[in-house]
């Protein structure tokens, strides 16, 4: 039982490791953190959903992580896109890199973390708001979870291990509103 609890407290120690500079990095989404607008794209990147989930546009990254606009949070940027006058930002955080040089860690299940940032039509972070994903990869397996609010978004622990096209549909529900966006994502 005390084996289970530390390593609960390692796991909880470690993600919020992750989430650390997104706290204290001077603002996050509504203050002074980088989130005014310039430089604020995906590399010409983007495509505009609907209430069907329609909008659908196509993000790569070569399997180590790298090669993608950083963003001002701890993820890697991989899509934008606008519902309803609202704003999601993903970034995805590979779970590996960040383990790299830690030791006596206990082995991951998920390969990534999953984090939406969603503004309202002013710009400000939404809060309280239901967030889940359904995720189909290139096998045709398929993976849904509910994301947990932290650091200023909504973030859900989700598995990226075959290389190829993964479409990633989020449903969030906010302010009265239900909301559907849809992207392809690809790993190389």
């Amino acid at each position: 039982m005390k084996r289970k609890m530390c390593i609960v407290a390692i796991v909880f120690g470690v993600m919020m490791a992750m989430v650390w500079p997104v706290f204290g990095a001077g603002g996050g989404h509504g203050g002074s953190g980088g989130h005014d607008g310039a430089g604020h794209g995906d590399g010409g990147h983007s495509s505009t959903g609907n209430d069907q989930g329609m909008g659908h546009g196509m993000q790569s990254m070569d399997s180590s992580g790298h090669g993608m606009d950083q963003g001002s949070h701890s993820g890697m940027k991989i899509h934008s896109a606008e519902v309803d006058g609202y704003q999601f930002d993903y970034e995805l955080i590979d779970m590996a890199s960040r383990m790299e040089g830690m030791e006596n860690m206990p082995e991951m299940s998920h390969t990534h973390h999953l984090m939406v940032y969603v503004k309202d039509g002013q710009g400000h972070p939404v809060d309280n708001a239901k967030v889940g994903y359904l995720i189909e990869g290139p096998d045709g397996g398929k993976q849904k979870t509910m994301c947990m609010g932290m650091g200023g978004g909504y973030g859900a622990d989700v598995t990226f291990e075959n290389k190829g096209s993964y479409t990633v549909k989020t449903k969030v529900v906010a302010g009265g509103k239900s909301m559907q966006d849809s992207f392809e994502y690809e790993l190389k």
